[in-house]
């Protein structure tokens, strides 16, 4: 792929009645930030006073992959099919789940200035599939990589839990993914050539029969406005390396 992107999901809480014996979220007071973090891959967020981060298993789901999930309220697992809403927590609760893609289906906006009801809004049940309750979603893009965020809405949960839920995302910290090192092996007609990260390859290659063409590969990491480029090139027994048209090697 030409550009990477990343994607962030946040999913917040699972439908009503899902929770099981967890404390009511009710008469809580409004949450105030701690210094406790919640996340993984370099995609974080504050956890508010009295709310909980949960483990999960994406299974065999590669992308994309969960990195965030909190809560008003403790959160169990829950069989789905669904990766966003395989978690269970009360009524009166909601959640927040966070995905992100490395291969996106589509171009994605930059990341908002703030999560509000306008960036964020929550919409009436069927608004996330699997999920019986209220919810919205938003997705984006922060440091070059791509997100999701999805809010979970049980339907007891208080109003002024659907803002805690929108601050605990504007929280969001997401490092810059560092550019995969390890090469790619571009191969053809017996040429095999290691393609660092950031460089496109392609090799020139004419068969006996006197069919020619080109195999392409654009490595990890390689972007589409400033494109390098590695050609192979073979002939009479001989080949070459070359980077944007300047021999690198014989």
């Amino acid at each position: 792929m030409t550009t990477r992107l990343i994607v962030l999901a946040v999913a917040l809480g699972l439908a009503a009645g899902c929770g099981g014996d967890v404390a009511s979220e009710a008469a809580k007071q409004p949450g105030s930030p701690t210094s406790a973090r919640a996340g993984s891959a370099g995609a974080t967020v504050e956890l508010l006073d009295g709310w909980y981060s949960a483990t999960w298993d994406d299974g065999n789901v590669v992308d994309p992959l969960t990195r965030i999930v909190v809560a008003s309220a403790p959160v169990q697992p829950r069989e789905t099919a669904c990766q966003v809403t395989q978690y269970d927590f009360a009524a009166d609760a909601v959640a927040l789940v966070v995905l992100e893609w490395r291969e996106p289906l589509r171009a994605l906006p930059e990341r908002p200035a703030s999560f509000t009801s306008r960036e964020l809004p929550v919409q009436p049940p069927p608004a996330i599939e699997c999920f019986e309750g209220s919810g919205g979603s938003i997705q984006f893009i922060d440091q070059g990589r791509a997100f999701g965020a999805y809010l979970l809405v049980g339907p007891q949960a208080p109003p002024g839990l659907v803002d805690e839920a929108r601050s605990v995302l504007q929280t969001l910290h997401a490092e810059q993914r560092p550019s995969d090192a390890s090469p790619q092996r571009l191969a053809r007609n017996g040429i095999s050539v290691a393609v660092p990260a950031g460089w496109d390859g392609r090799i020139l290659f004419r068969e006996a029969a006197g069919r020619h063409g080109v195999s392409t590969l654009r490595s990890r990491g390689s972007q589409r406005r400033a494109p390098s480029r590695v050609e192979v090139t073979a002939s009479g027994g001989r080949h070459g390396v070359r980077k944007n048209g300047t021999s690198i090697s014989p």
